[in-house]
């Protein structure tokens, strides 16, 4: 994937009326956080595959969903860097330690309708937290969850409020290396004072209307710091309290 996580790829797909199975290959970048993709096509690049349940409970509908994935990358390692000579310039620069190597983790997800018209999910990520990561954001281990409500009691049903929260977090091994003044894709603290990151958005959606979901992530918990400075980013605050996003419905079309 490049800097704003989109790759190419391809994958297939078994769908049955209570699972479904899917598997892809996708490129990764040539090295983290990079637009320019890997060509070494099948020796690198990322492998996911997902197998999805629906079942009732109570007679409501829901589905899980378990998705192992590995990444084959040139990527370098936390530890690695945290091993070189404190007095090299940069230090710890995990550039210098970049070699193809393997990550891997796995999702879950689910889905549950508790009425015909409210819904809940969460999903949970894990990854094994030991090199850098390759592209998007630096993070090894999230939980989220949230609620949708149809809009069928005012009248719309086509209409969708929800609101969602998320904890993300570091490995100790990138806790580590971060704590000593290394930089990631998007953390560069110099000396990260560690806490998880949370964050709530809400998105309510209306049918011929417009989309405003204001994202809410908590003030001093931005970017795993206790404090909100970066590096990367000119000594500037690493978060933005209140970002609202204005978008309009295309009319009587779906919403996600």
């Amino acid at each position: 994937m490049d800097k704003v996580s989109y790759t190419w790829g391809a994958f297939a797909e078994l769908n049955q009326k209570y699972w479904a199975v899917r598997t892809g290959y996708f490129l990764v970048p040539v090295v983290s956080n990079d637009n320019r993709y890997d060509a070494h096509v099948f020796a690198r690049g990322e492998y996911i595959a997902e197998l999805e349940l629906r079942y009732s409970l109570f007679s409501l509908p829901g589905k899980l969903r378990l998705m192992p994935w590995v990444n084959i990358a040139d990527a370098g390692s936390y530890a690695e860097a945290l091993a070189e000579p404190p007095s090299l310039p940069n230090y710890p620069d995990i550039t210098q330690t970049r070699r193809v190597r393997s990550d891997y983790g796995i999702v879950v997800n689910a889905e549950q309708e508790i009425t015909m018209d409210f819904g809940v999910f969460s999903r949970v990520t894990l990854n094994a937290g030991q090199t850098e990561i390759i592209g998007w954001t630096d993070c090894n281990e999230s939980i989220s969850f949230g609620a949708v409500l149809k809009g069928t009691s005012w009248g719309r049903e086509d209409d969708r409020v929800g609101v969602g929260a998320v904890v993300e977090g570091l490995s100790p091994e990138a806790r580590a290396y971060f704590a000593a003044g290394g930089l990631g894709i998007v953390i560069g603290d110099g000396r990260l004072n560690y806490r998880p990151e949370t964050a709530i958005e809400s998105s309510p959606a209306t049918t011929n209307s417009l989309r405003i979901p204001p994202t809410m992530p908590t003030g001093d918990r931005c970017q795993y710091s206790r404090r909100a400075s970066t590096r990367n980013f000119d000594n500037r605050p690493s978060c933005i309290v209140c970002s609202p996003k204005l978008g309009c419905a295309i009319a009587g079309g779906p919403h996600d």
